[in-house]
C-alpha cells in the first residue's frame, strides 16, 4: 500500500523548496543583475555578477527538478482517488513546464557566456547589426515597389 503521508510530505517539502528559491531567483537576481535598460551597462553587469547569475541558473534548475517531484508526489497521492485527474499535476505542472524552464535557463546561460566573451560579442553584434540593416532595407524595398502594392491591392 502507498504511504500517503510520505507522498504528502514529499510534495510539501518540494513546494517549500520552490517557495524558498523563488524570491531569490525571481526578485533578487533581476534587481541586481538586470538593473538597467542600456545594453552596454547590462553586459557589464552580467560580467560583474557572473557568479550570482550562475547561482540563479542553478537555483532555477533545482526548482524545476523540485517541480517534477511535486507533480509526481501529487500523482501518487491522488491516483487511487481519481486516476485520470491525478495526471494533471504531473503533466501540466511538471512535464510541460519544466522543459520550457530549462530552455529558458539555457538562454540565460548563453547570454552570460555571450557577455563574457567580448571578442565574439563584438563580432556577433556587428553581424547582427548588418543582418538587421539588410532585413529592414529588403522589407522596405519589397513594400515600396509598385508590384507589391499591386499584389496587396488586388485582394
Amino acid at each position: 500500500m502507498i504511504d500517503r503521508r510520505s507522498d504528502a510530505r514529499t510534495a510539501g517539502l518540494a513546494y517549500l523548496g520552490i517557495i524558498l528559491l523563488g524570491p531569490f531567483t525571481l526578485i533578487y537576481i533581476p534587481q541586481t543583475v538586470f538593473a538597467s535598460d542600456d545594453a552596454g551597462v547590462l553586459a557589464r553587469s552580467l560580467v560583474a555578477h557572473a557568479g550570482l547569475m550562475r547561482l540563479g541558473i542553478y537555483c532555477d534548475m533545482l526548482a524545476g527538478v523540485l517541480l517534477l517531484g511535486v507533480g509526481y508526489a501529487l500523482y501518487r497521492l491522488f491516483k487511487s482517488v481519481a486516476p485520470e485527474v491525478s495526471l494533471m499535476p504531473l503533466v501540466l505542472g511538471g512535464i510541460i513546464v519544466v522543459p520550457m524552464e530549462f530552455l529558458n535557463e539555457l538562454n540565460q546561460f548563453a547570454a552570460l557566456t555571450f557577455a563574457q566573451d567580448r571578442l565574439h560579442a563584438m563580432a556577433a553584434g556587428a553581424f547582427l547589426q548588418s543582418a538587421f540593416t539588410a532585413a529592414v532595407s529588403a522589407s522596405t524595398e519589397a513594400f515600396a515597389s509598385p508590384n507589391s502594392i499591386a499584389v496587396f491591392g488586388s485582394s
